[in-house]
């Protein structure tokens, strides 16, 4: 195939990204970027220690929602995304960071108690990475949610051309009672696309696409 020819089905491809509409369930995060100084702090009345300013913070998409921010940038023309995220700061972060790119975040629940939003904090001082800040590793699904997510699942996959499923976190949102719901609605929109991007219990996955396959 010579460069022209490939290239005009490339650009045939990029032009049906548009008329696509692709949800993503899965572990959302953010990443957050922290540049403290250490020469310019107060000195802490209860510590005696200096303490660290920070000159500079930036916030990105992580997790689930860097698939979100790839298939924005591929143009994908409607993006919905699955998940939970805590009633917390970082919670209204996330959801702004995923509306920044047009992703329709209606089924993003909150859940209040036993849940923070992930994020995974990075603190740099001198231009050196320190030990990562990991919010959300104790997170604890309750059965409401599990109840509330599937039936927002429900509601919407069979009006989207694929679902993409992204499993990341030690203690994922999709597990346990939330990925047998999940194996009950690939039964049940079988005719579905289904991809499972998943880091552990790839096996458990049923009816669906794994990454790799």
């Amino acid at each position: 195939m010579d460069v022209t020819s490939f290239a005009g089905q490339f650009e045939d491809a990029g032009r049906r990204f548009g008329e696509l509409k692709i949800g993503v369930v899965g572990d959302f995060a953010v990443d957050a970027y922290w540049m403290l100084d250490d020469t310019q702090g107060e000195l802490s009345v209860e510590t005696g220690k200096r303490a660290y300013t920070v000159a500079r913070q930036s916030y990105t998409l992580g997790g689930a929602g860097n698939v979100m921010a790839n298939l924005a940038a591929l143009g994908v023309g409607r993006l919905e995304a699955f998940g939970v995220r805590g009633d917390d700061l970082f919670g209204g972060v996330l959801t702004g960071l995923l509306a920044d790119i047009g992703v329709d975040t209606g089924g993003m629940l909150v859940q209040r108690e036993d849940w923070d939003t992930h994020v995974f904090a990075k603190p740099h001082v001198h231009g050196e990475e320190l030990r990562r800040l990991d919010f959300g590793f104790h997170n604890s699904l309750s059965p409401a949610t599990v109840a509330n997510l599937a039936d927002c699942l429900a509601g919407r996959i069979g009006t989207l051309d694929a679902l993409i499923v992204n499993q990341q976190m030690p203690r994922p949102l999709v597990k346990g009672q939330m990925l047998e719901r999940l194996n009950e609605l690939a039964e049940r929109f079988s005719a579905r696309l289904i991809v499972v991007d998943s880091r552990e219990d790839i096996g458990s996955y049923r009816g669906m696409v794994q990454k790799g396959d």
